[in-house]
């Protein structure tokens, strides 16, 4: 093996550890459940993209799978109300997004 490439092998190896970061996703705390629609009496499912902040606050919320607009608009006005741990990157919080629910 040519010197250069094993040294370059070498302070690869040795670098590797400094860029594992330790990443953990935010968890909810707080989650006032979501009101049904008026007058509804079946049921749907919602998938929410939600954008949580650095302070553990839903800054953003798109639907990945429409209930129906009703259901949609129900599940977002109770997301809003939700707060979470915020993600972590090495200790320090992060803008994450995640899927609600997370199947």
């Amino acid at each position: 093996m040519p010197r250069p490439f094993l040294a370059a092998l070498v302070v690869l190896a040795w670098s590797l550890p400094a860029l594992a970061q330790t990443l953990t996703s935010p968890e909810p705390l707080e989650t006032p459940p979501a009101a049904a629609p008026e007058g509804s009496t079946a049921s749907a499912e919602v998938v929410l993209l939600v954008t949580v902040g650095v302070d553990g606050s839903v800054r953003e919320v798109s639907v990945a799978q429409s209930g129906g607009q009703a259901f949609d608009a129900a599940a977002i006005a109770a997301v809003v109300r939700w707060r979470f741990k915020p993600a972590l990157r090495d200790g320090e919080p992060f803008e994450a997004r995640v899927r609600i629910p997370d199947r």
